[in-house]
């Protein structure tokens, strides 16, 4: 079986998503830096003035757009990942986008030392999810540290990296589109 999707596909959308990481950021960084600098070159230290309003909008699109585009990389690659795996795989991507957001959301709601632990905790069912679809697609699947030549603990061996043809992706409805 493998993955749903083929590697020219992954491939695209793994460059795509990329470039709009970097290409967000960067936008970020300059939008939100020049309305700094120019707010310094006009000395702008208090707002009252169209000048000052229009500085403070500027850094506030430039942030947003970094904002958004980190978070819609993130959501974006868990709900395509998913996908890769099982035709109804987008539900665990999305609720692991979800839930790492949601923490970060709520931790200075929630000021107790539990609150973390259960943040943790509740990814364990998502990742569980992954791993589930990952052995029914047959996939590898394996654990290792992030060093290069470390030793890999196989949880699967899978029948190759991008078994996919690009035509099963709704293979049970009998969609082949993409």
């Amino acid at each position: 079986m493998g993955y749903r999707y083929s590697s020219a596909f992954i491939k695209k959308w793994e460059g795509r998503l990329v470039g709009i990481l970097c290409g967000g950021v960067a936008a970020a960084f300059v939008l939100a830096g020049g309305g700094l600098m120019v707010a310094e070159a006009l000395e702008l230290e208090e707002f009252g003035s169209t000048a000052s309003w229009i500085v403070a909008g500027v850094m506030v699109l430039g942030l947003a757009i970094g904002v958004l585009s980190v978070v819609g990389v993130i959501v974006a690659g868990a709900v395509l990942g998913g996908l890769s795996l099982h035709r109804r795989g987008w539900i665990p991507g999305l609720l692991l986008a979800l839930w790492l957001f949601g923490g970060f959301a709520l931790y200075p709601v929630m000021e107790v030392g539990w609150a973390f632990a259960l943040h943790l905790l509740g990814f364990a069912p998502m990742i569980a999810a992954f791993f589930w679809m990952g052995s029914k697609a047959k996939v590898p699947m394996y654990l290792a540290s992030g060093t290069p030549g470390s030793p890999r603990l196989y949880l699967s061996e899978g029948e190759g990296d991008f078994s996919g043809t690009g035509k099963e992706m709704d293979r049970d409805r009998g969609d082949t589109s993409i």
